[in-house]
């Protein structure tokens, strides 16, 4: 984990108490940058959404 590593994310995810596959979307996305050789460094953060939901970013360098 970086918190430099801001400059660069995909889409967030949206995370709420409705939310059904968050520990699979995050899980995917993790797997997925830990496959990319480039990408040495992750940070995550949360950001509340109006609707009380959060939007989770992974960015990443």
């Amino acid at each position: 984990m970086d918190s430099e590593a801001v400059e660069c994310w995909d889409n967030p995810i949206t995370a709420g108490t409705e939310s059904l596959y968050i520990q699979r979307d995050i899980e995917s996305r993790l797997n997925r940058y830990n496959r990319d050789e480039d990408i040495t460094a992750v940070w995550i953060w949360a950001e509340q959404r109006a609707d009380g939901d959060y939007d989770l970013y992974i960015g990443y360098a």
